[in-house]
């Protein structure tokens, strides 16, 4: 994954607050979704029937769903609500604040892959899935999908004329008793037309619109029928029927008359309570969190995947009846499926180019192209790049190979197609080598501990055992970004067979530092990035290494004759990131596993505390909290690592994983008519040499009249290890200014998501702070 210039820019934002190893990984999403696309040529010789995976642009079903998930169960979106009508609610206005999550892209995925017939998503789901009598002219049934987080179904219907979208219809169990809804509530505008309409002997409600974007980053309500809505509830059930297609082709009587034609029995909700129990699955489309062993018990064939001399490294595996997602690092995706579950994944533009690839003894074709959508247009458009795909059929099996990365090419992708066939004709090592705790423990012949209870948000996910030296890796995943990761990683097994700790090459010189750990026989706490162990072992060999983003050997101890070690992400800068960690956090979690506490939950930790009292007497300097902070944002907490140095301050919504404004104060020397401009660039580059800021990277400003600065970039280091000025407009502003004796700065990112950290809004800050 290539590093985000984020991660670069929160590494330098300052020497006392922040530690240079604080590292912040990238989330790259690829969107997918299935409908049916009618092809002009270049179909693979192969029979369609219903799924494509591809990329999805945003369409207003996208929009209306995820919109709908933000408004609905946030704060925010219970305050902009203020008239509740039935199965709709009414913002304040047609305007949503800035504030307001993008839909597709800082929100999470959103799936719709419509590959199931409907007794597939019935066994799924768990209850008796009702259909439409009646259809209008030219739709037909597309495929069908579960939720299994919101219980829902969803079947669609496309548009055959046009080859795509068309109405989606959603079924909703509402157990009685409960009060949860998913279909109920959905946010519209204050200028929305919502309409009561009679369907059979009940009433639902018909709304006509889509939130759209503007460049502003607002949402604004476009009362535009190319999106209807309309929702009711029968007998237990709450329906959905969402049309994307203009409004003469599919109307608002087609609605009414598709919604009565559904058979509703009276005990339609209550076949939830007697129906089987759905079978159990892991991970998602969008988070493929699966171990090889637990994708394989889903499918009746045997799983292929691509070797480690292919240099993929496997981040986890998705499956269903007929069909397994492999997904790589280097955005690489291997589907492998039975071929009546290929649906039209064979389809391609008329523009492509079709080539034929030899792997091993089959022919296989590559294309380079991506179905893309518009919500201007009901009709998906073909385009010749921004992915790439490799097809073959062999030993009854349909293969799809997907690169989404640039520098891909068709040789490697036949190199990687050649090695899977290859590799799974071979003595391949057995699948079941990823396992859960109990067969691990067998397999070892030791008990293994676990950590008592996963920090917040982390859950477990598999353990993984390195058999030369008899040691074992356990696997926590932080479940709360957009994407699966980070990992929190375990590691353990005797400590004779534990490589030596040696200093990891090119790392800055440290020592192991001695950490209190109750139990432990030794234990100490460790530079990341700077540690790791000489030879292969837990969570550090080939199968046993974290499968998602790198974690850094920050804590290890012995106890009865076994070694343990901690491997974290983005260490200690927990007040910054949800998923992070503090040395005092770290401790405690080890105490989960030797089960003596030394470190009570009262202990104050500098690295992120909330008692600005206890803070200003560690660091030895009032601390300045401004008076003023943005509508919403409130104090995470505050951060300092040596005493009489820096201090920050971490501002965020309540709910958001990350912070929005940071502000840092940090005692510096008084230099007689030293300019504001060189204190800062002696910060930021931390005392190397370096070309000035770019006249265009900074702006000279006050702030309560003394002289201040807004630096509208930052400097990083490129793949060559040159420092170059990084500055996108509304990426990155960070306001410096000067007072008795501390320099000040206000840190704002992703300014231009949410306005949050707009220059006005800085210097407002800058000068509460008296």
């Amino acid at each position: 994954m290539d590093e985000h210039p984020l991660t670069r820019i929160l590494s330098k934002l300052a020497e006392d607050g922040i530690p240079d190893d604080l590292d912040l990984r990238a989330t790259v999403h690829h969107r997918l979704e299935t409908s049916k696309t009618q092809p002009e040529k270049g179909d693979f010789p192969m029979k369609a029937s219903s799924v494509r995976v591809r990329y999805i642009i945003a369409t207003a079903a996208l929009v209306m769903t995820l919109l709908s998930a933000v408004l609905l169960f946030t704060p925010q979106g219970r305050a902009w609500a203020q008239t509740v009508l039935g199965f709709f609610t009414r913002a304040e206005s047609d305007v949503l604040p800035v504030e307001t999550p993008v839909p597709g892209t800082d929100t999470p995925d959103t799936l719709w892959i419509f590959n199931l017939s409907i007794s597939e998503v019935e066994q799924q789901a768990g209850f008796d899935v009702l259909e439409p009598a009646w259809l209008p002219e030219g739709l037909a049934f597309t495929g069908a999908l579960y939720e299994a987080e919101s219980h829902m179904v969803r079947v669609s219907y496309s548009l055959q004329d046009f080859g795509t979208n068309g109405v989606n219809l959603t079924e909703e169990p509402i157990p009685e008793g409960s009060e949860e809804c998913e279909l109920c509530g959905q946010v519209v505008g204050a200028s929305a037309l919502i309409e009561t309409v009679p369907i059979g002997d009940v009433m639902g409600q018909y709304v006509p619109g889509v939130w759209q974007a503007d460049d502003a980053g607002q949402w604004n309500w476009v009362s535009d029928p190319y999106l209807q809505t309309l929702r009711w509830q029968v007998h237990g059930m709450a329906f959905e029927l969402l049309a994307m297609a203009p409004s003469d082709i599919v109307t608002k009587a087609d609605l009414i008359a598709m919604a009565e034609s559904i058979p509703v029995p009276p005990d339609a909700g209550q076949s939830l309570a007697t129906a089987t129990a759905p079978t159990p699955t892991c991970g998602s489309w969008a988070k493929p969190i699966c171990t090889l062993a637990e994708a394989q018990q889903q499918v009746d064939f045997t799983v292929q995947m691509l070797p480690e001399s292919a240099g993929l490294q496997l981040k986890g595996a998705y499956a269903e009846p007929g069909l397994v997602l492999l997904r790589y690092s280097d955005a690489v995706d291997l589907f492998q499926m039975r071929p009546e579950r290929r649906g039209d994944a064979s389809l391609v533009g008329a523009s492509a180019q079709i080539e034929p690839v030899q792997i091993g003894e089959t022919q296989g074709e590559y294309v380079q192209g991506v179905w893309l959508d518009s919500q201007d247009s009901p009709v998906s458009e073909w385009q010749n790049e921004g992915s790439q795909s490799l097809r073959w059929q062999q030993n009854g099996m349909f293969y799809i190979l997907n690169a989404y990365r640039g520098d891909s090419n068709k040789e490697q992708m036949a190199e990687w197609a050649s090695s899977l066939v290859a590799y799974s004709a071979s003595d391949r090592p057995d699948l079941t080598h990823i396992r859960q705790l109990s067969e691990t423990e067998a397999l070892v012949g030791y008990p293994i501990t676990p950590l008592d209870s996963a920090p917040e948000g982390y859950i477990f996910t598999h353990a993984s055992i390195h058999q030369p030296t008899r040691s074992v890796c356990l696997h926590y995943m932080y479940d709360g970004n957009d994407g699966p990761g980070p990992y929190l990683l375990l590691a353990q097994g005797p400590a004779d067979m534990a490589p030596a700790l040696i200093q990891t090459a090119g790392a800055a010189p440290s020592q192991p530092r001695a950490a209190t750990i109750g139990g432990a026989e030794q234990s100490y706490s460790l530079d990341a990035h700077s540690w790791e162990r000489s030879g292969e072992w837990a969570c550090t060999s080939a199968d046993t290494r974290s499968n998602y983003d790198e974690s850094y050997l920050t804590l290890t101890w012995q106890i009865d004759q076994r070694q343990y070690d901690l491997y974290t992400p983005v260490p200690f800068g927990r007040c910054l990131f949800r998923e992070s960690f503090s040395e005092l956090d770290l401790l405690r979690l080890a105490e989960t596993v030797t089960g003596i506490s030394t470190h009570p939950s009262d202990e104050f930790d500098p690295a992120c505390t909330q008692d600005i009292d206890q803070m200003e007497a560690f660091a030895g300097f009032d601390i300045k909290v401004p008076a003023w902070m943005p509508d919403g944002l409130i104090l995470r907490g505050a951060s300092s690592w040596k005493p009489g140095e820096g201090v920050m301050l971490y501002y965020s919504f309540p709910d958001d994983n990350h912070t929005a404004v940071t502000i840092g104060q940090n005692p510096i020397p008084v230099t007689a008519g030293a300019d504001l401009l060189d204190d800062v660039k002696d910060v930021l580059s931390g005392g190397s040499e370096k070309d000035d800021f770019p006249a265009e990277g900074y702006r000279r400003l006050t702030v309560n009249g003394a002289p201040a600065v807004m630096i509208l970039g930052c400097w990083l280091s490129d793949e060559n290890g040159n420092l170059v000025w990084y500055q996108e407009p509304d990426f990155l502003q960070t306001l410096w200014w000067k007072k008795d004796g501390m320099l000040f700065a206000v840190y704002g990112l992703w300014s231009s998501n949410d306005g949050i950290a707009a220059q006005t809004n800085l210097v407002s800050i800058a000068e509460s702070m008296r």
